[in-house]
């Protein structure tokens, strides 16, 4: 799919479309997602459809295919009209593109550090350790060796 047709997508499609081809949740789960995004959509009558698709996606997307609380979704929603001044359906693709990207940016950055600390704290090189110069041997076999008197 194109740009274009992600916008349109946010534009045409129902919220309870998204829920149904984007989340995790089985046949059963669905009907009471649709029916608290139903709810959310009375609660807020004045906001535009794609306002509250480009939510959903971001959430979908950000929480592994499920909907957080109702109050997380308000929250959202206040944050995208409010903080990111979001209004047409470009302007909601274009933050969610920007967020998975900087999602995907700190997930690397995570396992990268995650690496480095296995690395250097509980796999550290030994090398040092473990193949000393003769030097250091002889030295500690000497004190090591029991004094004659």
């Amino acid at each position: 799919m194109n740009r274009n047709d992600y916008i349109e997508a946010l534009n045409q499609l129902t919220p309870e479309q998204i829920i149904s081809s984007l989340s995790n949740y089985n046949d059963a789960q669905i009907d009471a997602q649709v029916d608290r995004v139903m709810r959310f959509r009375l609660m807020n009558p004045k906001i535009k459809k794609p306002l509250i698709n480009g939510v959903i996606v971001l959430l979908l997307m950000t929480h592994k295919g499920k909907l957080p609380n109702d109050r997380y979704l308000k929250l959202t929603l206040q944050s995208f009209i409010s903080e990111h001044k979001l209004e047409s359906a470009e302007d909601i693709l274009d933050f969610i593109i920007r967020r998975k990207e900087y999602l995907n940016k700190k997930k690397e950055e995570k396992q990268a550090n995650r690496k480095s600390y296995y690395d250097n704290v509980i796999n550290p090189d030994v090398s040092e350790v473990m193949n000393p110069n003769p030097e250091a041997v002889n030295k500690t076999r000497e004190l090591l060796r029991p004094k004659q008197q």
